[in-house]
Order: structure tokens, then sequence, then C-alpha cells
């Protein structure tokens, strides 16, 4: 059957200023220029699954000013489908104003706005109708009322039995750690970073990670490891499979690729490692790329970047996710 993702988290916009520095407590930072963008987890997700071909709806929230219009206009023309997006009145799209230092690095202040009053009557037992994938960002677990919304999803997933994924995110492996720990035994595939499994986890080696989730009850974990790529696990193996070295410019939206990657490979059957290779592929494409959502990389990119290191890279698993790649886009 054809797979559909649909994807629950935050649409923002992002406002991108670099910075020589990050400036200290009531000084200031000169910015040479500054860009505006979507942004957000989901979104960016959202619009690397379309890039790829995957079927894919966003499930979000915006206001009722000129950022909304603009937001799912760029979600559109990315081929997302935004049919499942409320409006709130009185309500500002979400924003957020990011600083990037040249060490590639960003610093991120956020006003959720709209984002935070998606509501479990916004989201309808219709939702995940031809729907096998559900993506969770940890984002909407951060408070009520999102939070209710999220665990209405998550029943619609189990019911409609969709495969859930969770991208768990640093603020909410702070904020609301046993939220996100409650959802583990639910996942098909959880995307984490080592610091997002320091403060959930309170662990700092990859491999005991991965146990962990794997523990907990977790299908497939997948430990993002920065420029050293990633270790994937599941019940029968564990790989970790080597980043790809990129000139660094912006890290924003890199760990949404990343999953983005490990979402499509789970569409297509792919084995743990053509899908770490794939998801690291996406992650290095979009550090080497400045800003995030509709700017990320998509198809094109990642067959360049692969034929670039094919030497390197286990020739079967580069057939399988170039086979993938090259697979017609099922209609929506």
């Amino acid at each position: 059957a054809p797979q559909r993702a649909v994807l629950l988290g935050d649409i923002n916009i992002d406002i991108s200023m670099p910075v020589a520095a990050y400036p200290p407590p009531g000084s200031d930072a000169q910015a040479p220029d500054a860009s505006w963008q979507l942004g957000g987890t989901a979104s960016n997700t959202a619009c690397v699954l379309a890039h790829l071909g995957l079927p894919t709806a966003i499930l979000s929230a915006v206001g009722t000013d000129p950022w909304a219009e603009y937001a799912l206009r760029v979600l559109a023309q990315a081929g997302v489908d935004t049919q499942l997006v409320v409006r709130k009145a009185h309500a500002s799209t979400g924003l957020i104003f990011i600083a990037v230092t040249p060490d590639a690095e960003r610093t991120m202040f956020c006003a959720r706005g709209a984002n935070a009053q998606l509501l479990p009557a916004d989201i309808s037992t219709a939702a995940l109708s031809q729907c096998n994938l559900v993506y969770l960002s940890g984002h909407p677990f951060l408070a009520e009322p999102g939070r209710s919304a999220a665990w209405r999803l998550v029943e619609l997933a189990r019911t409609n039995n969709c495969a859930l994924c969770l991208d768990a995110g640093l603020a909410a492996a702070q904020l609301c750690p046993q939220a996100v720990l409650r959802l583990l035994p639910d996942l098909a595939l959880c995307s984490i970073g080592m610091r997002e499994a320091h403060a959930l986890l309170k662990l700092e080696q990859p491999d005991a990670v991965a146990d962990a989730l794997l523990a907990r009850g977790v299908r497939c974990a997948a430990v993002k490891l920065g420029a050293a790529g990633c270790l994937l696990a599941d019940a029968n193996q564990r790989v970790r499979v080597a980043g790809f070295a990129v000139a660094e410019l912006d890290s924003t939206g890199a760990g949404d690729a990343f999953c983005a990657g490990l979402l499509f490979a789970h569409a297509c059957g792919l084995n743990l490692r053509a899908a770490g290779m794939l998801a690291n592929a996406l992650g290095a494409l979009a550090i080497s790329t400045a800003g995030a959502g509709a700017q990320l990389p998509g198809p094109a990119a990642v067959l360049k970047l692969l034929h670039a290191h094919a030497a390197a890279l286990d020739a079967a698993d580069l057939q399988a996710v170039l086979h993938a790649l090259s697979q017609p886009a099922q209609p929506l």
C-alpha cells in the first residue's frame, strides 16, 4: 500500500541573523544581513519528506497574520498537504529568532504562538485516514492544550495501526521528560541526540542510550552523533553509520532532515545501514545549507553527495537508497 505520513508539530517563521559571536547579556551583536523563512521541526521534516516524494501532511496551528499565509504557501509549494492545519484567531504564527555563529551553531528564541493553542478537538478522527506513518515532534508535549492534542493523535495512531515516530527534541527532554518517557513504548522509531538523551535518560554513551530506548519498548532507536554520524539499533541488529564530511554553514534543520531520512527509509523498508546512510546524507546537506524549511535538501542533492562518496559506501546499501529515491511519488 502507498505510504502516507502525517506530522504533528510546529509551523514557525525563522528569522536568522549571522553574527560574529554570540553577545554577552546586555550588549548587542551586529549582523551583516537577516533572512526569514519557513521553519519549525515538523515543517522542516515535512518539506524534506515531500521533496523525497513521500505523500506528507502536516497537522499544526497558525495565526491569522501575514506570516500564516506565507508559511502555508511555502509548505504547499514544497508539496506538503496543509488541509489539517488550523487557524487560531487572535494568535500569532510561531516566530523564532535565530543567531548563527561562524561555527554553524545556532541559538534560538522561540515564541510558539498559535502552535501552543492546538486543541484535541482540532484533530479529527479522519486525520489519519490512508495514513500509515505518524511523526511527533516533542514540542506539542510541552504544555496543555497541545499535550492533550498530541495524546489524542497517539490514540488515533494506535487505533489506525500507524507506525509512531518521535523526534524528541531538547526542549521536551528537559521540560517534560515524563511525557516523552510515557510515549516510548508506543514508538516504532525514536530519533534522539546525545544532549536530549542525557536530559531524558541521564546517560552519556550512545550504546547505553540505544539499550535504554529498546528496553522501554522503542522498536528502532536512532542516536544522532553529529559529524560522527549515527547509531541505529533494533531488536535484531545495531549499526554505527559514519557521517559525511561537509563544510558546516548552519545547523538549523539538520536533525529534522536526518529524521526525514529515517522516516522515508522506514516507509521504503530499507535496512538499518541504508537508513543511516540516507539520514546522515540529509543531515549533512542541511548543515551545509543556510536556513531550513523549503531550503532543505531533496533527492538531487542526496544523489550527488552519495555518488561523490560512493567508493567509501557499501554497494548494496547504496543501491537500495538510490532505488528508493528513484521511485515515483505515490499520489495523495
